[in-house]
């Protein structure tokens, strides 16, 4: 088996394993969140999610792919590339979650709870972190190391 067979079969494996235990805690999370907020809180809690997730959409823009497809070509401008990516990503990132900070003042009606644009300012904070560490993760893919990433 030649070595870029053996990375790839390894970084295969690896992403499968993390998607395992993902999956497991993301269900075990999922039972301890609806236990603990109830119907009505569990429907906040989602439609913040929802709500977060359309302006995360909105910040991605395709980066990651066009990072990791421009990194596969140049190696040698591997620490360029990221540092373009992850100046554009950190102005978009920003931007987006402002934006879904002001509109959600606008959009969750105002008989709801005060608590929801408070929601999305932890929400949107917590889509920056996941969106930047994001943007490092191109060179690992570039590099067949996403058992790093896993």
């Amino acid at each position: 088996m030649s070595s870029v067979a053996r990375k790839i079969l390894m970084n295969t494996g690896a992403q499968i394993a993390a998607k395992g235990v993902l999956a497991v805690i993301g269900f075990v999370t999922v039972k301890i969140i609806t236990n603990y907020l109830q119907v009505k809180g569990y429907g906040y809690y989602t439609g913040v999610y929802d709500f977060i997730a359309f302006f995360g959409i909105a910040s991605d823009m395709g980066l990651y792919t066009i990072a990791v497809r421009e990194m596969a070509r140049d190696e040698e401008s591997i620490e360029k590339i990221i540092g373009n990516v992850l100046s554009i990503r950190t102005i978009l990132v920003f931007c987006t979650m402002a934006l879904a900070l002001i509109t959600s003042f606008l959009y969750f009606p105002k008989g709801t709870d005060i608590m929801l644009p408070l929601a999305v300012a932890v929400g949107a904070s917590a889509t920056v972190f996941a969106l930047l560490t994001g943007t490092i993760s191109t060179v690992l893919q570039v590099n067949y190391k996403m058992q790093y990433n896993a």
